[in-house]
């Protein structure tokens, strides 16, 4: 049901469904063939009325999953038509009582495969060509009621006097794991659907398991399984009905815009990560050149009544500037072209240890000033596949941003190690470390502006947000732990093997 709809209404809803569920049980006790031709009724004029809305929304319709699954209805409803004809007792297919099990077994194998593989719809510009799919579906229908009424092919599935056949049994098995597969997958999409939309396929795909589990057990066509079976197979439809057609009509956004409010909601925060990367150009960049024109301007006007001591802290300040905006000038070069997947990635086997020896040597004036100890542990033997520029700006970001907030005679250290077809390599400090709260903003998809160093040094809160990218540009993951005032470790995890779909790129 759509979120705008009422307490009230639901509540509404809820007891109409019961009294109708309850009334259409009760006929059963009165004639059972009326019961079982209403219940497939309901569910046959739901399964045409899904494809009717699929056919009339296919112009602009956004998710090609329910496209698919408004083609897949129609051939279900086809079949489940052809199996309440054929019921017992219904005298229209005269020549065999089995008719009616193998076109429900039919009509089931179809649904429940076509639940799962309309999850290959789901992603963003997944298209679906509506005539070949049309096709390919009236193709599948016409071999299985071939098979069935022409061929007679079709495996038994119901003997009177006998039961249940092997095959339908495990049949229904099939299906049921068929239909927890497709659970598993729509838990992990959730994101994807909305509230409503994701409960309502959920419970309907619940429902049907529980339906096809009654009809694992039932000796004859009017017993009280094949009764248990039939009312959840019309609680299935219902919450389909539900998911579709209902949330379609009086909520559209929910269903047909969802993925263009999503489109919506990426461009707008395009649109913020861009404003505040023209922030940090106008704050970070502008703030080191005032400090370098100014000192500059200082020296050339009063040069000769400056003493040495402080032309020489001068000159230090204004080196700082300018490897502060030398720095920002690489990461925002690198980030900007890594945004129109301009970097390739180019790997190659590296020696950890001399990459890591590497970057601390281009740290080590840095980390003296502050009286800080740099540390590795990475074994000469040890190395690693993976893009050398890629990783160099990674480490050099981290180690950077270690120095910055870590107090006057702390220490900065570098370790790795193997973990399976991974490499996890780690840079630890004992610095200011940071709040929960920085911790849970620290790799947003966003350009924030970092909180001055120790030594008040500025920074832009690019370069994590650069270091996140090429990690995962590596199929890695980067994350961090941190404790208030005893510092931070960033753990970064490669793979580690030429076999990565990533590193193969």
């Amino acid at each position: 049901m759509p979120d705008s709809i009422s307490r009230q209404e639901k509540w509404a809803n809820a007891i109409i469904s019961t009294l109708f569920v309850v009334g259409l049980t009760l006929t059963s006790q009165y004639n059972y063939l009326l019961f079982h031709s209403l219940a497939e009724l309901f569910s046959i004029v739901i399964a045409f009325a899904i494809f009717m809305f699929a056919w009339n929304t296919r112009h602009y319709i956004e998710n090609a999953y329910f496209l698919f699954l408004g083609i897949a209805y129609l051939f279900v409803g086809a079949l489940d038509t052809l199996h309440t004809l054929s019921y017992g007792g219904m005298q229209i297919f005269s020549s065999s009582n089995d008719y009616a099990t193998q076109l429900w077994i039919a009509a089931r194998y179809l649904e429940s495969i076509s639940l799962l593989a309309a999850f290959f719809f789901l992603p963003q510009g997944r298209r679906l060509n509506f005539s070949t799919t049309f096709i390919i579906y009236g193709a599948a229908t016409t071999l299985l009621v071939l098979s069935v009424f022409y061929w007679k092919t079709f495996p038994e599935c119901f003997i009177e006097g006998e039961g249940l056949t092997q095959f339908k049994v495990i049949s229904e098995y099939i299906i049921c794991a068929i239909l927890i597969g497709t659970i598993i997958i729509l838990q992990r999409n959730r994101d994807k659907f909305s509230a409503a939309v994701f409960h309502c396929v959920k419970l309907a795909l619940i429902a049907t398991i529980i339906s096809e589990l009654a009809f694992t057990s039932y000796s004859n066509n009017y017993g009280f399984s094949n009764l248990v079976g039939h009312i959840f197979k019309i609680i299935s439809f219902k919450f389909i009905y539900e998911a579709i057609i209902a949330t379609g009509l009086s909520a559209p956004h929910e269903l047909l815009y969802r993925q263009l409010k999503q489109n919506e909601r990426e461009l707008t925060k395009s649109n913020a990560v861009k404003g505040r990367l023209f922030n940090i150009i106008s704050h970070d960049l502008k703030t080191p050149f005032t400090a370098l024109i100014g000192l500059s301007e200082f020296l050339l006007q009063d040069f000769e009544n400056t003493n040495d001591k402080e032309k020489k802290e001068f000159i230090g300040h204004m080196h700082m500037a300018a490897k502060s905006t030398h720095m920002l000038l690489d990461n925002l070069l690198q980030w900007s072209i890594m945004q129109t997947d301009g970097i390739r990635l180019n790997p190659e086997r590296l020696s950890l240890h001399e990459l890591m020896d590497e970057n601390l040597a281009l740290k080590q004036e840095d980390a003296r000033q502050k009286g800080i100890t740099l540390e590795s542990s990475v074994a000469e033997n040890m190395t690693i596949i993976a893009d050398r520029n890629m990783l160099n700006t990674v480490i050099r970001n981290l180690l950077s941003n270690a120095i910055k907030f870590t107090h006057q005679g702390g220490t900065v250290s570098i370790s790795a190690a193997p973990k399976g077809a991974f490499m996890e390599i780690s840079i630890a400090d004992t610095g200011t470390g940071m709040s929960d709260e920085e911790m849970a903003r620290l790799f947003e998809n966003g350009l924030n502006l970092s909180k001055p160093g120790t030594n008040q040094e500025r920074g832009t809160g690019l370069g994590l947000t650069l270091c996140k990218e090429f990690i995962e540009k590596h199929g890695g993951t980067i994350r961090a732990e941190s404790t208030p005032g005893q510092g931070s470790r960033f753990i970064v995890t490669l793979p580690n093997s030429g076999d990565s779909p990533h590193l193969s790129s």
